[in-house]
């Protein structure tokens, strides 16, 4: 196993340019705007060409998200993302987050303008 990069925000990646430096400077812009913000990555595995990294990502509730407001509460999101690699740089970025736990923890609704389900 290989630890490539500890400091994945979890952002989707533009395919086939974004490289290490455009990840510090957004993983930098995002500090600037949550200073308190914190990435912990849980489990991260390296073969071939691909890197699967699951993580956690926690901040400060002190701004609207989901169109909730403010409560000055702690939220986490977690996530699942596979890179896949080419010439050292990301060339392809499948990701999961959980959005919907994020809302529902802060009490929002969650709707669907179709039914999810397949």
């Amino acid at each position: 196993m290989s630890i490539l990069f500890t400091g994945v925000r979890g952002e989707t990646a533009a395919i086939g340019s974004y490289t290490l430096d455009d990840m510090r400077r957004d993983i930098g812009r995002a500090h600037e705007t949550m200073p308190e913000d914190e990435i912990t990555i849980e489990d991260q595995v390296a073969e071939d060409d691909r890197v699967v990294t699951r993580w956690k990502y926690g901040w400060k509730h002190d701004r609207s998200v989901f169109g909730e407001e403010p409560s000055g509460r702690w939220i986490t999101m977690e996530g699942v993302q596979i890179d896949r690699l080419e010439a050292g740089r990301i060339a392809e970025r499948w990701e999961i987050k959980d959005h919907w736990g994020v809302a529902t923890r802060l009490g929002g609704k969650v709707e669907f303008s179709q039914d999810p389900r397949p």
